[in-house]
């Protein structure tokens, strides 16, 4: 369940950098969902120049912060997957004295680097 936790957050963060989630013909509208965070940003720049809408950048600040939120919450969720694999290893070397305890810690310790440096190099 581990590793199924892992890969999901490693595709979660190496799709495409767009998606478009609905197009509406009646207003040329189309939503987007942007992965890449320098896309994203680039997007921002660019939009929050804009002003021939009303109210759009409140808009877009409401959007970013959103976007935050999520970002922080799967964050949260790899640590915290993370940190309860690598304490059952512990629990498994020091109290069942099972030697597969080590593999379960340096696994979840090997998943959790590459994520975290990555999330670091964004900073």
């Amino acid at each position: 369940m581990f590793v199924l936790a892992v890969f999901l957050a490693l595709i979660g963060t190496t799709k495409s950098p767009i998606r478009i989630i609905q197009f509406d013909e009646k207003i040329n509208s189309l939503k987007i969902q942007i992965y890449n965070h320098s896309v994203a940003a680039e997007m921002l720049r660019r939009e929050a120049g804009r002003t021939d809408l009303a109210g759009h950048a409140e808009y877009l600040d409401i959007q970013q912060d959103k976007q935050r939120k999520q970002d922080r919450e799967v964050r949260l969720t790899v640590r915290t997957l993370c940190i309860l694999f690598f304490i059952s290893g512990l629990y498994l070397v020091f109290t069942l004295g099972e030697t597969t305890g080590y593999a379960v810690m340096i696994l979840s310790a090997a998943f959790c680097l590459p994520f975290e440096i990555t999330h670091r190099a964004k900073k």
